[in-house]
Order: structure tokens, then sequence, then C-alpha cells
């Protein structure tokens, strides 16, 4: 289940029972979007970047690929730090994302997160695991999971491209959503929705006049 496959009937009709089952999971899903048109990086600068190529990296990476896996590696520690408690076991699953292509670069986003978590981080954690989609086992627990936060990540892009190019920014107050498509609309009734075991909050960062904003929206 992906959210770009959610264009025929068939599987929109196994969408809202999918979702519902994720409704059970005690937990949260973060979305964070990052306007394209920042004039400023959000985290690294070229230097920042240029130095972890050349300083620790096993694999030798491109500039705007080692800036995405910098800022993913640290989103997820920052918040992973501040969502978790002593002893804690951590699993990080990712679909096959390039940030993953091969040994070298799994491991330079490993390093990556773990720098960020220890620099983050006022506890001790159990067990810490990395692993993709690539390696789940039978009963495809791991690519459920991995499922979960890819209609978390799609529909928001979608719902937000809609929105800014209907009002030329994302309000910081509540507007009329413009039409959607089916799988964008199931998407945001499912988001919205606080009531359930599974939490979902949204972050985003825009650039407004000269000046980074941070909003959340749910």
């Amino acid at each position: 289940m992906s959210f770009k496959s959610l264009g025929d009937r068939v599987r929109q009709k196994a969408f809202g029972l999918f979702l519902s089952a994720a409704d059970s999971i005690e937990g949260v899903i973060i979305t964070i979007s990052i306007d394209k048109s920042l004039s400023e990086p959000v985290l690294f600068d070229g230097e920042q970047i240029k130095s972890a190529n050349s300083r620790w990296c096993k694999q030798k990476w491109h500039f705007s690929q080692l800036q995405r896996m910098l800022s993913v590696a640290h989103f997820i520690a920052f918040l992973v730090a501040g969502t978790t408690s002593a002893g804690q076991d951590l699993y990080w699953i990712s679909d096959q994302d390039d940030i993953f292509a091969n040994d070298k670069y799994s491991y330079d986003t490993g390093i990556a997160f773990t720098k960020f978590l220890n620099a983050y981080s006022r506890h001790d954690y159990g067990t810490i695991s990395i692993g993709t989609t690539a390696i789940a086992e039978g009963d495809l627990l791991e690519e459920d999971l991995a499922a979960v936060t890819d209609i978390a990540a799609g529909g928001t892009v979608e719902l937000l491209t809609m929105i800014k190019n209907t009002y030329g920014i994302i309000p910081s107050f509540a507007v009329e959503v413009p039409d959607l498509p089916t799988r964008t609309e199931l998407f945001w009734e499912w988001f919205q929705d606080q009531s359930t075991n599974l939490k979902k909050i949204g972050c985003v960062f825009e650039q407004q006049a000269k000046s980074l904003r941070v909003k959340t929206w749910r």
C-alpha cells in the first residue's frame, strides 16, 4: 500500500480498512515539510555538508543527496530524543530510499543518526537498529509500518501543494480546503482525526518575506 498507488477504486476501498488498522497503533506520526522555495538551508550549509563528506562519510555523496540524508537523520534523532525514555529500544525502518542505496550509504546514514541522537539525548537507549523494507520478514510488519508513513508523507505533499496553489502560502489559520482528489480527501479525513490511538501532527518550514517560519497543523 502506497499513496501513489491509490488511483484505482479497488485500492481506495482497501485504503479505509488499512487506515483503520493503522489507527489502532499507540503512537504518533509527524510529517515534516520543507518548502522548496526556501532561500537559505534549514539545517546545514554548504561548508558543513562538504566537511561531512570529506571527514567521516565512507561513501562519496552527491551534495543534494547528502544534504537530504543529514536533514532526515537530524529530524528523526531530534524527535526520537524528545519522545523516548531511558532504556527504550529503537528501530528505524525505511523504504528503499536512496540514502540506503547500498551498505556504505546505510552506514553513513546510521553514523549521522547516531551523532545527532547523542547530541540531543539525555538518556541511554536499549538496542538501536536501522533497516529497510528489503529485509522485511514473512509477516510484512515492516512493510506495513513503512506504508503508513508513505501515505502520511504522500498525502501531506499533495494536500499542502493544493493549499499553497490556492492561497499562495500555507495559512496560519483555518481555511477552506480546496476540492481534493478522492485519495487526498480520504487521507485528510484520516489525518485530522485525533480521536484514535495514533495521533498525527504536521510541521511546515516555509519562506515568508525574508524570514523562515515554522508552522504545525493537524
